[in-house]
């Protein structure tokens, strides 16, 4: 829990941990579904952990919507991680 505590501390005050639904092929999504749905076959969700915006900032203008751009590396103009 320690480890948990010092992470969500560095984390910017308008984001909170919450559960997300992976996309499919998302490289976080191998583990098997918790659904019992097999990973990447039409009908299997997939959830994870993650960090998202608290409600209520979108509206403050004060963040970028980069949902179609591909991702964060995308729209930061980074190098996409080697396939594994």
């Amino acid at each position: 829990m320690p480890a948990l505590h010092g992470l969500l501390a560095r984390e910017p005050p308008e984001l909170e941990l919450s559960i997300v639904e992976l996309s499919a092929g998302d490289p976080a999504g191998d583990a098997p579904a918790p659904d019992g749905g097999v990973p990447g076959e039409p009908g299997a969700v997939e959830l994870s952990f993650g960090m998202i915006l608290r409600r209520g900032e979108d509206t403050r203008g004060r963040h970028a919507d980069i949902s179609d751009s591909g991702g964060w590396r995308a729209y930061r103009g980074l190098a996409q991680p080697p396939a594994v």
